[in-house]
């Protein structure tokens, strides 16, 4: 998990070097009594991307008995998707990523969701008669 931590993405969603924070609690005026000039939304986190797949073959089909062979990959390229930066100016982790946002549910169920953050294939097989 060290690996993660202070992580950042840039606004053009390349990453920066490991030890970088993402924000600087010295951008902001905690004084400031004014709106600002700051457009809304304008800070936001890293994108979410997951890839699942699934491939069957239908292997077997005589007299009423039908066979299927099938995968599913939950996660397909393994791409690691991290939390939003921590957002409370003045505290230690100001800036820093040092989470990965897990799915909302996985294959295990959505009991499960951040514990499964890694790519997984389900083998499975199905006789029907």
């Amino acid at each position: 998990m060290s690996s993660l931590t202070n992580t950042c993405i840039s606004p053009s969603h390349a990453a920066v070097a490991a030890g970088t924070p993402c924000l600087n609690s010295k951008q902001f005026n905690s004084a400031q009594t004014s709106l600002g000039n700051l457009r809304r939304n304008s800070i936001y986190g890293p994108h979410y991307v997951d890839t699942d797949a699934t491939l069957t073959k239908q292997i077997v089909n005589a007299e009423g008995f039908k066979f299927v062979l099938g995968a599913q990959a939950y996660n397909l390229f393994n791409h690691v998707n991290f939390q939003a930066p921590g957002g409370t100016v003045g505290s230690g982790g100001f800036g820093v990523i040092s989470t990965v946002q897990g799915p909302p549910t996985s294959p295990y169920g959505s009991f499960q969701s951040a514990a499964v953050t890694q790519r997984i294939l389900v083998v499975s097989g199905k006789l029907t008669f």
